[in-house]
């Protein structure tokens, strides 16, 4: 912050490569399987830190379906922009998500990286467009092979109006 601050306006570049592990998403932990490459340019002018990044990676999810382990990639660009606290702030209550408390020295955006890392992310990611999924009586995966519950499957009482109503 030091160096943007007394180079207002000046663009500073930056490339990292980092592994972190794990990222936390809707309560799970999810594997990365490559390492973080985040590319970009920062600049400060009039109290605003202005960031443009690439994020490239690869995750491990589960197919929604099946629940096998499947590498998803993740390639983003963005643009960010964090606005200076008031000096007489609240002293160290944030008034917004995307604000640094006035005169610090670093600005921390691992976990702005991460949340725009889990917000690229699939809703409902499978395995392939095929993918059958599981059988809900026995658990058999479906894509491997039938089952033999099918036969045995009782068949819903909620469903026989519906069928009455059928010619």
């Amino acid at each position: 912050m030091k160096q943007l601050k007394a180079s207002k306006g000046q663009i500073f570049a930056f490339e990292k490569l980092e592994d972190w592990g794990h990222l936390t998403s809707k309560g799970r932990p999810l594997e990365y399987t490559r390492p973080v490459h985040m590319k970009g340019d920062a600049h400060y002018r009039d109290g605003i830190v202005y960031v443009r990044v690439q994020i490239t990676t690869e995750i491990e999810v589960e197919c929604s379906r099946c629940l096998k382990l499947i590498s998803q990639s993740v390639q983003l660009a963005e643009s960010l922009e964090f606005q200076e606290e008031p000096e007489t702030g609240l002293q160290g209550v944030l008034l917004d998500e995307f604000s640094y408390e006035y005169g610090a020295e670093e600005l921390e955006l691992m976990a702005y990286f991460e949340k725009l890392i889990a917000a690229s992310l699939e809703i409902k990611p499978l395995c392939n467009a095929d993918c059958r999924g599981l059988c809900p009586t026995c658990g058999q995966n479906l894509n491997q092979g039938s089952c033999t519950c099918t036969q045995k499957r009782s068949k819903d009482p909620r469903l026989g109006k519906l069928k009455e109503l059928l010619p």
